[in-house]
This record gives structure tokens, sequence and C-alpha cells, in this order.
């Protein structure tokens, strides 16, 4: 059901200005829908509405919550294979070894020189100049669960739109792929309000759209060029499940998984509730603190692997 708003009274052949507070829930192009102004005068006896002139919108941008850690930077590919000197992470050429720091990653752990010494002993490599990741997620609301500013659709918005601050904060490549469009963040503060605004106009397809353009049951995402790029996947449970065939994927990449079952029911395709998968993933559960849920399963992610 639309909000409704009543104001006082207007009189006849006269003009008012009202003024209100408005907070709104979710990201979006408000106003959502075309206001209508209604009037029930006398008494509330006929109604007679007509439509309103929107002289300004409101864009309103996702919520995003700060990632302070990165995925390991073994799994980014360098763009163009280049690496600084000057900096130090987990791409490059190794540079020497260290002691083992609380938050290292135990991928970088040096075995031989931790066995000859007695304690945990790291190795560090050049770090990528530039660092490239691809962020893929679905947006037909088929494949997700839930309605409205929870449903795991908005919830997958706001947790790759987090992960692409991330990196584009650490002057990272970053492509997003959303549903069927692919998006090339640009550098800096403009670039990256662009995105945001781009996230705030979407809206998924409705169901009379999709039936227009003869979509299939099962949703089909248009995969971007296998180039072996360091992927994050942000999917659900019924996409797993009831989704097309995920084809195989030539580099890294790890998979956000959020399930139904926490957000709003069984699938809506088998009434089933479907198995955490046995693969790695970062699997969110909890619809209640998603971004406290999200932010320490991927600070473990981060320092484990």
């Amino acid at each position: 059901q639309s909000p409704t708003l009543a104001l006082a009274k207007v009189s006849g052949l006269s003009t008012a200005e009202f003024t209100w507070d408005f907070i709104p829930e979710c990201r979006g192009e408000y106003p959502l829908v075309t206001p209508r102004l209604v009037t029930g005068f006398p008494f509330g006896l006929r109604h007679a509405s007509r439509p309103m002139a929107v002289q300004q919108t409101i864009l309103v941008w996702p919520r995003i919550v700060d990632l302070d850690t990165l995925l390991d930077a073994a799994e980014s590919r360098p763009s163009d294979d280049t690496f600084s000197e000057q900096r130090v992470g987990d791409s490059g050429d190794m540079t020497g070894t260290r002691p083992f720091r609380n938050g290292d990653s135990l991928r970088r752990v040096h075995w031989a020189q931790t066995a000859r010494l007695g304690r945990m002993i790291v190795c560090e490599r050049q770090a990528p100049a530039q660092a490239s990741v691809r962020v893929v997620f679905e947006t037909d609301p088929r494949m997700h669960a839930g309605s409205g500013r929870d449903s795991t659709l908005e919830w997958t918005i706001r947790l790759a739109a987090s992960v692409c601050a991330a990196y584009q904060r650490e002057h990272g490549t970053v492509e997003c792929s959303l549903g069927r469009e692919i998006l090339m963040i640009e550098a800096g503060t403009l670039g990256w309000q662009r995105f945001l605004d781009r996230l705030a106009r979407f809206r998924p397809a409705t169901d009379a759209e999709r039936s227009s353009q003869d979509a299939p049951v099962v949703a089909h995402r248009r995969r971007p060029i296998n180039d072996g790029a360091f992927q994050i996947a942000f999917m659900t449970d019924i996409e797993l499940a009831h989704g097309s065939s995920q084809p195989s994927w030539s580099g890294d990449q790890r998979v956000v998984l959020l399930d139904s079952k926490g957000f709003g029911g069984l699938c809506p395709f088998c009434n089933q509730p479907h198995p955490t998968p046995s693969r790695r993933a970062i699997a969110i559960t909890d619809a209640q603190s998603v971004f406290e849920d999200f932010q320490r399963k991927w600070r473990h992610a981060c320092h484990v692997g």
C-alpha cells in the first residue's frame, strides 16, 4: 500500500505550502510512484484525485558497511601484471620474511622457516600496483527471498556496494555485474557517486516486463568474460538450487551466500529448505544483524582464507 499523507485544511482559491520530514527506509529514486492529490470534500461523500507533478526527485543511496580488511591480495589479479617494489603484499616476488603478526593470512606462512626457528614466520612479497576485482550478483527477484528493504536482494545490493567501496577506496580496478549490466567503477569520488546513483536508480524487472521478454523460469545472469579475474559472487541458496548452471571459473572466486531461511521463508520453487553448500563460502544466515555478521565473517575470510 502506498504511503498516505493527510494535509490540513486548504481554503478555496488559495495557495498553501506544507513541509514534513521524510526518512526513506530503503535505497531508491523517490517518489517511487507518481503521487496523487485526493480530496473527499464534502464529508468524504465524493472523492476526486489527480496526479501531481514532481519537480525534483530524491536519490537515496544504499547503506554500506565499512570493511577494514580486504581478501588476500594473492587472490586478486594484478592489473597488467605490474608490481610495486615499494609496497609489501602477496602477489609479486618474495622480498623477505618476518615474524607472524596477529591477523596475517595462514597462506603466507613460510613453513620451513617456521619449523627451523620454532615460531611462526611469514613471507613478504611485492604488492600489485593495482588490484582488479569483479563483484557479481543476481537481480532477478525470483532468485531472492523476502520483500522490501529486508529482502535478500536489497541486502545483496548493500553488501556488494560495501565490497566495491572497500576495493575502490584502495584504488583497485572494480567491476560490478548488476544483473545483465556490467559497470566499471571509475576512480575518485565522482566515479563512486555515479556508481551509487546507478544503484539507487536500479529497479528489478516486474513480472509483466519479464513476461514481455519471454524470460525463462530460471535466472540467466549475463556472465562477464571468463578472463581469470578475481571474482566475488553474491548468491542465494535459491539461485544455487534453481538458477542456471554455474560455469567453471578460471580465476579465484569467493561466494557470499545469503540463506533464504533467515530472510522470509522457504524457497518459492520447491517450498523446501536448501542445504548449505560445502564449498568455501561466506554464509549470511542472520537477517537481524546482517552487517555485523558479514563484517565478522569477511574479516575471518581475509585473515584465515
